[in-house]
């Protein structure tokens, strides 16, 4: 976000209207083709109304973490915002009455302590609360239920329809938001619309659609755990591509966000079958 011209709210109203664009494209052309009805017949009320919900935590979600770069330092906005597996373990808990286990709770507590070792050990300050500290958590905790209401949604529509449809309601709030921010809407110059073209690409189509396929399948509060596996290809990425060396915490950090998530995903024993957690 701190290489974006124009206001970090407007950068992310950009790009899901960018991307909205790209995905309504591929989602007509593939209506006319199979002559479907743009919504399910079987889809509830309730559905389209979390529709609207989904749209407006998707856009908070976005403007608290892209605002939090710019008040707080990197690692203390990723660590921070990286509490979503727990808020999405409960909101999962209260809307759909999943067991949260104690094979899960280990499973996180490992991840989210790799995480940390990871992205925050020896960068972090949290001994005086920042104003992007508190943006980034706000974010983690949109994250986490709106991952819940996007697995809710799966089960009633494509992957393209909730991404194309969670986009196009999602960019006109964050277009407000900044507004009323009083921040710089238009992007000015070649630099500034190929940053935000390359986050848009990037992380709202090929990220997000990949994203939105695998809600599917899993259940919400893995789904929320294994996006910490990010910073983990992040630290790979910056050193097969820039040389950025990886110490022996690291590397072991990254080994405990992995084996928190494995530890977390596997069947739970007959005993926590039985209690729960």
């Amino acid at each position: 976000m701190r290489f974006s011209e124009v206001g970090p709210v407007a950068t992310g109203a950009w790009r899901l209207g960018l991307a909205a664009i790209v995905f309504w494209g591929v989602y007509i052309v593939l209506q006319r083709r199979s002559r479907a009805p743009i919504v399910p017949s079987a889809a509830p009320p309730l559905a389209l109304a979390l529709f609207m919900v989904a749209g407006v935590g998707l856009a908070f979600n976005l403007a608290l973490w892209q605002a939090s770069v710019m008040y707080t330092s990197i690692a203390n906005a990723a660590l921070l915002s990286n509490v979503h597996p727990i808020f999405a373990a409960i909101a999962a808990w209260i809307a759909f009455s999943d067991r949260i286990t104690r094979r899960f709770v280990a499973g996180t507590a490992l991840a989210l302590a790799g995480t940390y070792a990871l992205v925050g050990l020896g960068t972090t300050d949290l001994s005086a609360i920042r104003l992007g500290d508190i943006l980034a958590l706000g974010s983690g905790v949109f994250l986490g239920v709106w991952i819940v209401l996007m697995t809710y949604l799966r089960s009633y529509f494509t992957t393209l329809q909730v991404i194309t449809f969670n986009h196009t309601l999602a960019c006109p709030v964050m277009f407000l938001m900044a507004t009323v921010l009083g921040e710089t809407i238009e992007p000015q110059t070649a630099d500034a619309w190929l940053v935000i073209i390359a986050f848009t690409l990037l992380v709202n189509i090929a990220g997000q659609t990949a994203f939105m396929f695998a809600m599917g399948r899993l259940k919400a509060s893995f789904t929320s755990l294994a996006m910490l596996t990010a910073p983990v290809f992040a630290a790979l990425l910056g050193w097969l591509i820039f040389g950025e060396a990886m110490t022996v915490v690291q590397i072991g950090a990254g080994v405990a966000v992995l084996a928190g998530i494995a530890l977390a995903q596997r069947p739970a024993g007959r005993g926590e079958r039985a209690q729960g957690a």
